[in-house]
């Protein structure tokens, strides 16, 4: 990957019911664009007004000492308490976020989660690639380097694994669904002649060089060029100076003047815009006076000094995917017109699919693996319902390869069901003549098409596991998890929970899913 820039970030997951009394409710929808565009500190994304998050920039030094709190709480299995001035200490990155709290009227009480946020910018040099693979792999022989048959595959990348984009700019979102779409229309293209589909021969690297076209385009535009114009402003800049006269209380008002000055000038070029979707609901002067007064003195310098969002510099339309891929769908193929239509349609069946994981956790005890097994079967997917009596994930432990394919041998029947999805993690060492090379031998003897993850840190020495198609490796118990089909609240960071949150005895409609 290709790194264009990293800027840090801490986000504020937040939860308010729908039915608040009056003090409680947040600002605004149109008081909150116009302080988000005002500043490029804090940023509020929401679509009810009453769910989302919270996202502050840091500098470097702030994200170091919010990380470090937050793995120290996790390391004691403890829960954040903003409320509690003991546990939320009073040092500067937590008086950061509760001035953002402050800004947007948001109470501690309904802050959810706390995630410290590494945002690293970067893209793949290329988004297709041609891979090599094994047919059919049996014992070498002495000539198994005459015997062995190999085929060809397209291998593509779209969304985040081509490009991560800057999430304060946004159109991370748009960016996937573009290059999704592209590539779809790339796949037709190269599909079809004689308005027919007919995939006779394998597909080439020639057949994609435009996607590869439309990816650099759209990289270009949407991680060179809008979100240049935040990494080109770090906040770092004027934090440092905010920091340097922190300690002058009589510029505090003159800042405040300047304040209450860009807010208003935001307010009139958003009022401006013919598409402002908050027309009859204008934004008075008191209302933004009581912004600067309701946050604490230290907080006006940096909304002050930090500069507004570049906004004529990030509306621009962006890459078209009709640019390089035109859609007409009569170019593509002939629109069907049945002569007949029938009615009579079969019903439609529910396929509850059930994940069934196979671990194989060597001869050697590893506290670590064994936490990890147990926090698994004791995770909410493993429970029984009243209605179905079968849990909906089974996890199956073995100590070696021999014992994992007597195993697959054993349950054929189960793994060959259509609602199974079959999978197989590994530790690296099993024994002290057995690798994760011999795990994948073993298990792919008897079910050649079923996934593999290696569960290990040892990066160095798992290249030839990593020949084997389908096969994944990492030292992340979050990614462990995740394709465990572990039900996990986030993808990022996990920062830690708020516990004030549990006391509120009607949560918002949303609680579960920010």
């Amino acid at each position: 990957m290709i790194n264009e820039g990293v800027e840090y970030a801490c986000g504020v997951a937040y939860d308010i019911p729908d039915n608040v009394a009056s003090a409680d409710e947040p600002l605004h929808p149109a008081l909150n664009c116009i302080v988000t565009v005002s500043q490029a500190r804090y940023l509020v994304n929401t679509l009810s007004n009453h769910h989302g998050y919270l996202n502050i920039r840091l500098i470097q030094d702030e994200y170091a000492e919010l990380q470090d709190y937050l793995e120290g709480l996790q390391s004691r299995h403890e829960l954040l308490d903003l409320s509690d001035a003991s546990k939320s200490p009073g040092d500067l990155i937590w008086t950061i976020i509760r001035q953002g709290l402050d800004l947007f009227k948001i109470q501690t009480k309904y802050v959810r989660r706390i995630v410290p946020i590494e945002i690293n910018v970067r893209h793949a040099p290329v988004v297709v690639r041609e891979l090599c693979f094994e047919i059919n792999p049996t014992e070498q022989s002495a000539n198994y380097l005459d015997e062995r048959k190999y085929k060809k595959a397209l291998a593509f990348l779209v969304g985040d694994a081509a490009m991560n984009a800057h999430f304060w700019p946004g159109r991370g979102m748009n960016n996937g669904m573009k290059a999704a779409i592209a590539l779809a229309r790339n796949i037709l293209r190269s599909c079809t002649r004689n308005n027919s589909i007919e995939i006779h021969t394998p597909l080439r690297y020639l057949d994609f060089l435009d996607y590869e076209s439309f990816i650099a385009r759209l990289r270009a535009c949407e991680q060179q060029g809008r979100p240049l114009h935040v990494l080109t402003d770090p906040v770092d800049r004027y934090i440092n100076a905010f920091y340097s006269y922190i300690h002058l209380d009589h510029s505090c008002e003159n800042y405040k003047e300047k304040l209450i000055e860009k807010l208003k000038e935001s307010r009139t070029r958003l009022e401006d815009l013919s598409d402002w979707p908050h027309r009859s609901r204008p934004v008075t002067d008191d209302e933004l006076e009581d912004i600067s007064d309701r946050i604490s003195r230290q907080a006006v310098p940096q909304l002050t000094l930090a500069n507004p969002w570049p906004t004529r510099e990030m509306s621009d339309v962006g890459v078209r995917v009709e640019d390089i891929f035109p859609y007409d769908l009569t170019k593509f193929l002939p629109i069907p017109a049945p002569n007949v239509v029938n009615v009579n349609r079969s019903v439609t069946v529910a396929v509850h699919h059930r994940c069934v994981i196979l671990w194989i956790i060597g001869n050697e005890k590893i506290e670590l693996i064994d936490n990890l097994v147990q926090s698994i079967q004791k995770s909410a997917s493993f429970t029984k319902t009243p209605k179905n009596k079968d849990t909906v994930y089974e996890i199956n432990v073995v100590k070696t390869a021999e014992d994992a394919k007597e195993w697959i041998e054993s349950n054929q029947e189960l793994i060959r069901k259509t609602e199974i999805r079959f999978k197989v993690i590994t530790v690296w060492r099993i024994k002290d003549d057995q690798s994760a090379v011999d795990a994948i031998r073993a298990v792919r003897s008897v079910s050649p098409r079923v996934p593999v993850l290696i569960f290990t840190n040892k990066h160095e020495v798992i290249q030839p596991a990593l020949e084997f198609p389908n096969v994944l490796v990492t030292d992340a118990e979050y990614e462990l998890k995740e394709y465990a089909e572990i039900y996990q609240d986030t993808q990022w960071n996990p920062g830690r929970e708020v516990s004030s949150l549990a006391t509120l005895a009607s949560p918002g409609k949303y609680h579960r899913n920010i």
